[in-house]
């Protein structure tokens, strides 16, 4: 791969930041690109040479995660969050965050909003083991790095230090 100027990298830096950036729908590529004062495939083509995805995948799962947050919120409607998205039709917004979620928009929200109403007991028995064993091993910490109390299993194994009633 050919080493890029500094002036090409600083460009893409800041084009990446822009789609990534959640607080706005990102632009079209085009128009971006044109703002970079590069060509469309130039630019198309030397972004996913430098961050491995194209420019329409870092702008499609921002979109997306900004999707599934305004969902969660349950403030706005299906059809209100696919235009504020820069879609222009909710079949489109539909099909494409079924795909990149699953489900569809109004399952998803129906899902999360179920969940969220349960008590924090029957939340944390819905939630993957694996996170109940790291929220068990951070909790009972008392500020020194050793977890093996946290975990029973690995309690049941021998202590590295030998035993003072044995000795």
């Amino acid at each position: 791969m050919p080493v890029l100027p500094n002036s090409l990298r600083v460009r893409l830096a800041r084009a990446h930041e822009i789609l990534s950036d959640g607080s706005r729908p990102p632009p079209a590529i085009a128009t971006l690109a044109n703002d970079l004062a590069m060509s469309r495939a130039h630019f198309m083509r030397r972004f996913r040479g430098v961050y491995g995805e194209s420019a329409l995948q870092v702008s499609m799962r921002e979109r997306m995660r900004r999707a599934r947050l305004m969902l969660a919120s349950g403030d706005r409607s299906v059809t209100e969050i696919c235009l504020l998205l820069g879609y222009s039709s909710p079949t489109t917004f539909s099909m494409l965050f079924n795909r990149h979620a699953g489900e569809s928009p109004s399952c998803y929200r129906r899902r999360f909003w179920a969940v969220r109403g349960l008590s924090d007991d029957v939340q944390q028995i819905l939630q993957p083991g694996c996170m109940n064993l790291l929220t068990m091993a951070w909790s009972s910490t008392s500020g020194h790095f050793s977890r093996r109390a946290a975990f029973p299993a690995v309690a049941d194994l021998p202590n590295d230090k030998p035993d003072p009633e044995k000795a």
